[in-house]
This record gives C-alpha cells, sequence and structure tokens, in this order.
C-alpha cells in the first residue's frame, strides 16, 4: 500500500548501535527494498541500487525503530517493479500470489508455485533488524527460518 508519508523511491537509514546503518527504499506498492550497505556513519555518498530482500514493513515501526529518509532513488528498475508475495487464507484450498501494488491475488497456472516470501507485515525493530544482523554480521536468528530469500 503506497503511503504519502513514506513516497516511493525513499531511501531510509536504519540504525543498529554498535553495527552502524543499514538502507531500505521504499518499492512499488509500499513495501521496502533493502540495500545490500552496512556503514559505520550515515553516507548517502555510497548508495547504489543494489538490493537483497524485499518485504512488506509495518510504516510505524519504521519511526519506531529510528529509520530517517536520507535519499530519493528515482523510481525505475526494482524500485517501480511490482511486489509478488505468497497469499493464502485459512479457506483457500492451494496457495495465491499477492500483488502488493494492486492489492489483489490470482492463482498461478500449473504446479510450479514460485519462491516468494509469504504475505506478512514485518516489524521494523524486532524483524528487520536481526535480518540485517544476519545478512551483514552472521549473527543467528530464527527470524531467518520465515523467509525464503537466501541472505
Amino acid at each position: 500500500m503506497i503511503s504519502k508519508k513514506y513516497p516511493v523511491g525513499s531511501v531510509y537509514s536504519i540504525p543498529d548501535e554498535d553495527r552502524g546503518f543499514y538502507y531500505a527504499c521504499i518499492a512499488n506498492g509500499g513495501d521496502v527494498l533493502f540495500l545490500d550497505i552496512n556503514t559505520q556513519d550515515i553516507d548517502t555518498g555510497v548508495l547504489e541500487k543494489r538490493f537483497f530482500l524485499r518485504l512488506p514493513v509495518i510504516y510505524p515501526s519504521m519511526k519506531r525503530a529510528g529509520w530517517k529518509r536520507v535519499a530519493i532513488f528515482p523510481v525505475e528498475g526494482d524500485v517501480a517493479e511490482k511486489g509478488y508475495y505468497r497469499y493464502q487464507r485459512f479457506d483457500m484450498p492451494e496457495p495465491a500470489i499477492w500483488c502488493f501494488d494492486e492489492e489483489t491475488y490470482f492463482f498461478p497456472e500449473g504446479k510450479n508455485f514460485p519462491k516468494l516470501e509469504i504475505l506478512a507485515f514485518w516489524d521494523a525493530q524486532y524483524h528487520i533488524l536481526p535480518l540485517l544482523r544476519y545478512h551483514f554480521f552472521k549473527i543467528e536468528t530464527p527470524i531467518l527460518k520465515k523467509i525464503v530469500t537466501p541472505i
């Protein structure tokens, strides 16, 4: 879901005590792309569009976790692409694919369901920070079992 407060292309710094800063960008549809960059100080000069993970993050948790807008990326490439997630309600016999931008789902053709993250809303502090710590510093976390993207 797109928010006026969190416009597409906005890049945020994500503070993490002694581990410096990580970075994330709001993608088309309102979910979040995580940049493959970690710095000791906020450094917008090193920002490149190298993303390693895409997840829907609860917007209020971003503020609580101290995310600060530091730059804007043009809405092109990965930032402009739609996010797709695995979706299954209790009354659905098979999973569907949720299009985050359109807020609707469809059933894939055939039996080859693509490897997609499960549609869930991730908390910036309690879910995302442990995933970022694992990606950059290999600090183990049980949250890792909840995603399919190898990080």
